[in-house]
C-alpha cells in the first residue's frame, strides 16, 4: 500500500482584542462535527492532540492542537486537518460592550490552519501483474482525483478560516455562553 500525500497552503489568523476562548473553541468545534471531520474513532470528542496552558503573573499562554480527518468519496482518499490555537499574553477582563458587561480574554489569539491529503493506491503494487498493469492507469486517475481533492480541500480550508475570522469579527465572539449554547455544552 501506497499512501501519497500533499499539502494545502494553510492559513494564519491572528487576532488582538476581547473574545470569549472557549466559544471560539466550540464553534470551531460545532463547525468540524458539521462538516464531517472526525478524529481516530470516528467522533469529534478526541480531536485535542495538546493542550499546554502556561501562567505567571495573572498572564497566561494557552496552545492547544486539534487533528482530525474526513473522506472523500471513498476511504482512500482523505483530507486531514490540523487547527493550532495560540494565545499569547491572555488575561481575564471584563468590558461593557453596548450596555452590558461581558466576561472574556484579551491577548493575542493565533490559529494555524494546516490541511493535508492522503491518497491510498488501494495496494495495486501488491501483486506483480497488477503493479505492471494496473499501476500506469491508476497514476492517471489518481491524478485526476489529486487535483478535484486539493481544489475540495483547498474549499473546506478556506470556509474555515473565513468562518472564524468572520466568528472573531462580530459580536458572537464575546456573547455570553448560555445565549449561544444549549446546556449539553458545558460538559465539553
Amino acid at each position: 500500500m501506497t499512501i501519497h500525500t500533499a499539502d494545502i497552503p494553510g492559513y494564519h489568523l491572528t487576532y488582538k482584542d476581547f473574545f470569549n476562548l472557549k466559544a471560539v473553541y466550540k464553534n470551531t468545534h460545532k463547525w468540524l462535527s458539521e462538516n464531517s471531520f472526525k478524529d481516530d474513532y470516528n467522533s469529534t470528542d478526541y480531536i485535542e492532540k495538546r493542550y499546554i496552558h502556561k501562567e505567571s503573573g495573572g498572564v497566561y499562554e494557552i496552545n492547544v492542537v486539534w487533528k482530525a480527518s474526513r473522506e472523500y468519496k471513498s476511504p482512500h482518499y482523505k483530507i486531514e486537518c490540523q487547527i493550532e490555537f495560540l494565545l499569547i499574553a491572555g488575561r481575564q477582563e471584563e468590558r461593557v460592550i453596548g450596555g452590558n458587561k461581558y466576561k472574556g480574554e484579551t491577548g493575542e489569539l493565533n490559529v494555524f490552519i494546516t490541511f493535508k491529503l492522503k491518497v491510498d493506491d488501494k495496494g495495486a503494487e501488491k501483486s506483480p501483474f497488477l503493479k505492471k498493469q494496473v499501476t500506469p492507469v491508476l497514476n492517471r486517475h489518481m491524478k485526476e482525483e489529486m487535483e478535484a481533492l486539493q481544489e475540495y480541500a483547498y474549499k473546506r480550508e478556506t470556509d474555515l478560516y473565513n468562518f472564524l475570522k468572520n466568528y472573531l469579527e462580530t459580536m458572537q465572539a464575546f456573547q455570553p455562553q448560555e445565549q449561544l449554547f444549549h446546556r449539553k455544552w458545558d460538559d465539553v
